[in-house]
């Protein structure tokens, strides 16, 4: 769920960022299949969403990530945590039988080597997910205040073409099968996030992303002009509770191990 922009931004990314990716937990859970004497492991927790739905299925779980601060929030919620990072976990072969990582490749330097790390370590089956290309329906709203105001973004960082991979259906299954998985399920997944336009930009605001960054960086009359301007744009979306219904979608891949 974290990656290295997610330092320091725990109590930020729980009230915001942290409830969107928490839409993907339970399409996750059900490609797991994960059953009540299963030890199970939650890797880049964040502030641990995946990890309480697995231990509502089964008796063992746990989580790592290698931020403090998330790590600290997991812990908050009654969860073991260790400080560990894909592509080198503390474990041994098969050690755990299922294991989530919700969106984690994505962010890693190595999605490969990530993958493989994730079968090396499971005995039964391992679901993953990432964001696919292009601006969802949360993006779409804060890229349109940018626009607006005519701050430019600059392109999110890629990686050397070598290590990189297709953001799509084909392109993360086709990570899951050299990464040894067998049976890989891989498919898009959807759903709603209710969220008011306040908690929405607040993530942004606490610098969260590469919007947030650049957003950060700006003075404070263009921050203004960007909050006005985001908030124009989500009025015409709101409802009779206050709250925006975004369709979100993600990129699922399950598969067990060879």
């Amino acid at each position: 769920m974290t990656g290295p922009g997610w330092v320091g931004q725990a109590d930020a990314y729980a009230d915001t960022f942290g409830r969107l990716c928490a839409g993907a937990v339970p399409a996750l859970i059900e490609a797991l299949g994960p059953a009540p004497d299963d030890r199970a492991l939650d890797i880049g927790c964040g502030t641990g969403s995946a990890a309480v739905a697995l231990r509502d299925r089964t008796a063992w779980v746990v989580a790592t990530d290698p931020a403090p601060d998330m790590a600290a929030a997991a812990r908050g919620r009654g969860l073991a945590v260790a400080r560990a990072a894909l592509p080198h976990l503390p474990l041994g072969d098969a050690a755990v039988d299922v294991v989530v990582a919700n969106f984690v490749v994505n962010h890693l330097p190595d999605p490969r080597a990530g993958m493989r790390e994730l079968a090396r370590v499971t005995r039964r089956r391992v679901a993953v997910t990432i964001w696919p290309p292009g601006d969802r329906a949360s993006n779409a709203l804060v890229a349109a205040a940018f626009d607006r105001v005519g701050v430019p973004v600059p392109a999110g960082e890629r990686l050397p073409a070598h290590l990189d991979f297709p953001r799509s259906v084909d392109g993360l299954g086709a990570v899951a099968e050299e990464a040894g998985l067998r049976g890989v399920d891989c498919r898009e997944v959807t759903w709603t996030w209710e969220v008011s336009p306040a908690d929405l930009w607040r993530g942004t605001e606490a610098g969260l992303g590469v919007r947030g960054r650049v957003l950060l960086r700006q003075p404070p009359e263009v921050r203004a002009a960007l909050t006005a301007a985001f908030h124009d744009a989500a009025s015409g979306l709101v409802d009779d509770r206050g709250l925006m219904v975004l369709r979100e979608t993600a990129v699922l891949a399950a598969g067990r191990p060879g």
